[in-house]
């Protein structure tokens, strides 16, 4: 595993939400922090294809696809789960869609 910082986490209506990036949607991507990560999130929105390939990180939580920032919004707003790992493939500081959710939802980067 990287040791180097590629989760994101604000608080969006009194809750956790983690943006995860997961390299190209291999466990040998991930940092040790986006691994806790995806071990413990109560909701795990990404999309159908990612979902699958990481679903021998994924804990226990629920499964939500979502294709695009507007869908994970959407997934967000409507979910009662308290701490939510949004994944996303490449690297959550660096890749467009990493600066889109957390732009969307109001997020800074952070350390888990």
């Amino acid at each position: 595993m990287k040791d180097r910082q590629e989760v994101h986490i604000g608080k969006y209506q009194e809750r956790q939400i983690l943006i995860v990036g997961c390299g190209i949607g291999d466990r040998r991507y991930l940092t040790r922090q986006g691994a806790a990560a995806l071990r413990t999130a109560d909701l795990f929105i990404g999309t159908p294809s990612l979902l699958r390939r990481m679903s021998d990180q994924l804990g226990a939580g629920r499964r939500e696809y979502a294709e695009s920032a507007a869908e994970v919004r959407r997934a967000i707003d409507r979910a009662p789960e308290q701490r939510i790992a949004v994944l996303m493939e490449g690297d959550a500081g660096m890749d467009a869609p990493g600066s889109e959710y957390a732009s969307l939802l109001d997020l800074r980067p952070g350390l888990i």
